[in-house]
């Protein structure tokens, strides 16, 4: 029994090893890692009927005519489909890489897949190496894994004097009018020995980024020519790629009279711009050939070790996303504009995760964000309110269309909201003016008082779109009269408007009373029964306002706000959107059955695309979105489509909805 249970651990061992191949390959400080476990959708949805449906009979049909050779199954690629397949992006002040990891079944079959492919150029002296024309992107493989990476040179890394003069790039300044070409040679300064700065690649904790290293002989001096790609010397490289270059397309020239005058000048202005563009390419594919040299190498240190990555997963996702820092994309997106280098409105917002689950019964997103200490204190105390339960009377699952809700505590807001804004922008000012950023906070929290706004607006609101109606508006337009001109006309059309219902919480109405009955002297607003009628000619609809036991409601169908004055409105609320309103700080509800009933689609489209539409939305139970309480530093939601009753999964009924759209 013991042997038994010894050779099941060992089992489950050496299976769980084998799903962590990939995974080695992954280096530890890449910026995000997505993966797709392809073992999990092809039980959802078996090989045999991702062929025959719409997709995999597309896309089949695609690759045999481009191919000239016949594929019938999905299989026949090589990739091995039981084993999770990956993306991860690698940032670097230089260059961006993006990675895309798969598991192969057959690396023949791979290979001969990709060889007769007519987009794809073969590296020389290079096994198992290809490149895609038109782009910095290069395929490479063994026999388990193949591995697809493309690249884009930070501008802004070379606009820097000293990296531009290490590779050969000019700085240009294009000239206008009668002015001569002007062309900035960046120059970097050499020591005593004459030593030149030259480009290599090495390892930097599990990622292969640009180093320096120091040549102590004579170096002719930089020419404009683009410098040729060799093996630099003291770099162990597996094999060095060859890169494939084309001819960059030449920018349009400016008027003729201009070139006339300065044909010569931008002529040479636009020689350099080809140079410039070629240097960047050639080192684009240099860094990313040996980037993907480096990765299917493996040996380095993976993101296994990252604990920050292996405690996001989770076993039950179909598909998840890990993002390291939200801090760094943010960062790494402005770092060539001055204006914004200092500003980062991601400040204290750092890991987020999303996991995809394809289950029986509804598609579900979950996404969590980890936050800093300080900004989750105060998102704890802002997130400290609970709707009002007396809006749960006023709510009609049956009859919705939609609700959204919100539920923020007014008072703590106000005192929060300056340290927020303190945190992403104080930096603009930079550490000298700090305490000035803060002390505008603490004047912004003095000028308000918190306590009289949180009366007057308590944080909390429920939006409910109860159907829609048809009504007939009057509306301006222009005509021309006899002797052509221009005049007003009156008209009358016919719009569609959803009926709704609005509702807050209040303690104080003194400021709304005096706000209503200010423009009541102004024939804007009248009132009768307690409820008030605000009117507007440019407005399609009337609106309605009254208030009573600490809630403001406002909407556009009177017949409701007579039966709320009356305190006879009917509606009964399901258990299911009460627990959602009770738990969430944000929800979004969409009723599907009641949009298709309701909302008039054969104004907007063909018959037969609105018979498609609402049969299928008639089919379709609740879609919505909601956030969950704040844990820890941990801020995190949920976006659920709940699929029709009787389906198979979710992935299948996705695929018979892409497949009704295509028979249209």
């Amino acid at each position: 029994m013991k042997k038994l249970a010894t050779l099941a651990l060992l089992l489950i061992f050496a299976y769980q090893v084998k799903s962590q191949n990939l995974i080695s390959n992954i280096p530890a400080n890449v910026f995000a890692v997505a993966s797709v476990k392809n073992q999990n959708l092809f039980k959802l949805i078996p090989i045999a009927d991702f062929d025959q449906s719409f997709i995999g009979n597309k896309f089949l049909k695609e690759i045999s005519r481009t191919k000239n050779k016949a594929f019938e199954s999905v299989a026949d690629l090589g990739i091995n489909l039981n084993e999770t397949s990956y993306y991860f992006s690698i940032l670097t002040d230089s260059i961006n890489y993006n990675c895309y990891l798969m598991p192969l079944a057959d690396a023949t079959k791979f290979s001969d897949f990709i060889k007769t492919d007519d987009n794809l150029i073969k590296a020389n002296n290079a096994s198992n190496t290809f490149m895609l024309k038109d782009s910095s992107g290069v395929i490479k493989w063994d026999n388990e894994k193949v591995l697809y990476i493309d690249g884009k040179v930070n501008y802004s890394f070379l606009d820097q004097p000293e990296n531009a003069a290490r590779y050969g790039v000019v700085k240009l300044i294009r000239p206008y009018n009668n002015s001569y070409p002007q062309v900035e040679e960046s120059v970097v300064e050499m020591d005593a020995a004459d030593t030149a700065v030259v480009s290599t690649v090495e390892e930097v904790d599990g990622i292969m980024v640009d180093t320096v290293s120091v040549y102590t002989e004579e170096v002719a001096p930089p020419t404009y020519s683009p410098p040729a790609v060799v093996e630099e010397a003291g770099v162990a490289m597996v094999d060095t790629v060859s890169v494939y270059t084309e001819e960059v397309a030449t920018p349009a020239y400016p008027p003729s009279a201009v070139l006339e005058e300065q044909d010569s000048d931008l002529t040479g202005y636009y020689e350099r711009y080809h140079e410039n563009e070629t240097v960047k390419k050639q080192l684009q594919l240099t860094w990313v050939s040996k980037q993907a040299d480096y990765i299917l190498a493996g040996g380095f240190k993976n993101i296994s070790s990252n604990n920050s990555y292996t405690k996001s997963i989770n076993n039950k996702a179909d598909a998840s996303l890990w993002v390291s820092d939200l801090k760094s994309v943010y960062s790494n997106l402005l770092s060539g504009i001055i204006a914004y280098k200092n500003i980062n409105v991601f400040n204290g917002f750092g890991q987020i995760n999303l996991d995809v689950f394809l289950d029986k019964e509804k598609m579900r997103v979950e996404s969590k964000m980890t936050l800093d200490n300080d900004i989750a204190e105060s998102y704890r105390k802002m997130m400290d309110k609970k709707i009002n339960r007396k809006f749960f009377k006023y709510i009609d699952s049956d009859k919705a269309l939609g609700f959204a809700s919100y539920a923020v505590n007014t008072k703590a807001y106000l005192r929060e909201f300056p340290k927020l804004m303190s945190k992403t922008y104080g930096s603009l000012l930079g550490d000298k003016y700090a305490e000035l950023a803060d002390l505008g906070g603490d004047v912004f929290s003095v000028l308000l008082d918190e306590e009289a706004i949180a009366k007057v607006v308590k944080g909390d609101a429920l939006f409910v779109i109860n159907g829609v109606t048809k009504k007939k508006v009057n509306y301006t337009s222009y005509d021309y009269d006899d002797d052509y001109k221009r005049v007003e006309v009156e008209k009358t059309k016919t719009e569609t408007l959803p009926s709704f219902l609005m509702m807050f919480s209040s303690d104080d109405y003194r400021l709304l009373t005096k706000v209503l009955n200010l423009n009541s002297t102004k024939n804007y607003v009248t009132q009768q029964n307690g409820v008030y009628k605000v009117s507007y000619r440019k407005s399609p609809t009337d609106f309605y306002v009254t208030m009573q036991k600490g809630i403001v409601f406002v909407g556009n169908n009177l017949e409701d706000f007579n039966k709320i004055s009356q305190n006879n409105y009917s509606a009964s609320i399901s258990r299911k959107h009460k627990k959602m309103l009770k738990s969430s700080n944000f929800s979004f509800v969409v009723n599907p059955k009641n949009v298709s009933k309701e909302v008039p689609f054969d104004e907007i489209s063909s018959k037969k695309e609105v018979d498609l539409l609402k049969n299928t939305l008639s089919e379709m139970n609740d879609i919505y979105i909601k956030s969950n309480r704040i844990k820890g530093n941990v801020i995190s939601g949920e976006m659920v489509a709940e699929i029709p009753d009787g389906e198979e999964n979710a992935l299948q009924y996705i695929f018979s909805l892409i497949e009704k759209a295509a028979n249209l």
